[in-house]
């Protein structure tokens, strides 16, 4: 529990987790398919939480209380339900890291110490009963909180770092200018003006995880990148339309681009979202294999369960976009000469739009 006399502070995506517990500890189950019409009303019954990976429940819900760990402590449901529609409007208002008496109380309530539990890719493990499969089980779940500013999907960092070689090469005087440009703006006059990017490095930790997804996943990403910073689709840099372009260039002249693109994105975009972590070694096996639980700006929680339906991927596809982190970070961004060639790196970040 929170010791008498401090006030723990957190940051909107930390609150927002205990917000998704609490509410499915108040309501019991949480709607699935808001982004598939044929599952709009789909709802799963919730049976019991676990903030980690072990075996047992942390929290069972039992009629109209909430079981607490092993204790025979329990705690009425209509408690949790009356902090939890306080907590919402806090983390609306709250700025940076901050202190939420509605959060104090229900960490109090729950017997919860600290909101992190550590780098495990899902946040909550949910026991979960499917009313359409009488499915049961402990799988975890991965929280996206729109509360606040779009989450990141896969986070920007020296791993994430794709350096290119430019050609034909370019005169001191037009890299000082070109360096002086928004990095986006560089990108679209070098293409605009027929100079060419041919991959050369990249960091050998993601590289070998993008290569256990697909042996060209590393081009695919490569590709799309390009095409994110030298605007090809816009500022938005939209991943779906960015496959699309992807598709009707068809860079990599494969034979059935309009499949293609579109597949390879999605995949790399499960794998981030399941499991996948650029800079360690990665085996494959999703560590979040339940879904996703989104939290929208209103305060709504929806599920979308990485099923056998191909419904969770394409709204990982059409709900995100990549996104240029600072130049001033992660030692990219700038045109430099190496032994009379000229090279750039770029960074890949990707962000829910």
């Amino acid at each position: 529990m929170v010791s008498k006399g401090t006030s723990p502070r957190y940051n909107k995506g930390e609150w927002a987790e205990l917000f998704v517990l609490a509410h499915l500890l108040c309501e019991g189950e949480v709607t699935v398919g808001k982004y598939s019409p044929s599952e709009s009303t789909r709802k799963l019954r919730v049976l019991g939480i676990s903030r980690d990976s072990k075996a047992h429940n942390d929290f069972t819900l039992e009629s109209d209380y909430v079981l607490i760990g092993d204790s025979k402590k329990s705690v009425a449901r209509s408690e949790v339900c009356a902090l939890v529609r306080s907590l919402l409007p806090a983390i609306q208002v709250g700025k940076w890291v901050f202190s939420a008496n509605e959060g104090d109380q229900l960490l109090d309530l729950l017997g919860i110490s600290q909101l992190k539990t550590g780098g495990e890719k899902s946040d909550l493990f949910l026991n979960v009963l499917d009313p359409l499969s009488g499915a049961t089980g402990l799988q975890g779940f991965t929280i996206k909180s729109f509360v606040g500013s779009s989450p990141t999907l896969l986070n920007a960092g020296l791993a994430t770092n794709f350096t290119f070689q430019i050609s034909p090469s370019i005169t001191p005087a037009d890299i000082s200018r070109l360096n002086a440009l928004p990095i986006r703006e560089m990108c679209r006059e070098l293409v605009d003006h027929g100079h060419k990017f041919q991959l050369i490095r990249n960091h050998a930790v993601f590289g070998a995880n993008l290569s256990v997804l697909d042996s060209r996943m590393i081009e695919v990403v490569s590709h799309g990148i390009l095409a994110a910073y030298s605007m090809r689709c816009g500022r938005e840099a939209g991943i779906g339309p960015i496959a699309d372009y992807l598709a009707t260039t068809n860079p990599m002249n494969v034979a059935n681009p309009d499949v293609f693109y579109h597949h390879k994105l999605k995949g790399l975009l499960e794998a981030v979202t399941y499991g996948m972590v650029p800079s360690k070694k990665w085996d494959g096996k999703r560590t979040a294999p339940g879904g996703l639980l989104i939290v929208e700006k209103s305060g709504e929680l929806t599920c979308i369960p990485a099923g056998s339906s191909d419904e969770h991927r394409e709204y990982l596809l059409q709900s995100t976009k990549f996104e240029t982190p600072s130049r001033r970070r992660y030692k990219f961004g700038s045109i430099y000469f190496e032994r009379r060639d000229c090279y750039l790196a770029l960074n890949l970040q990707i962000r829910y739009r």
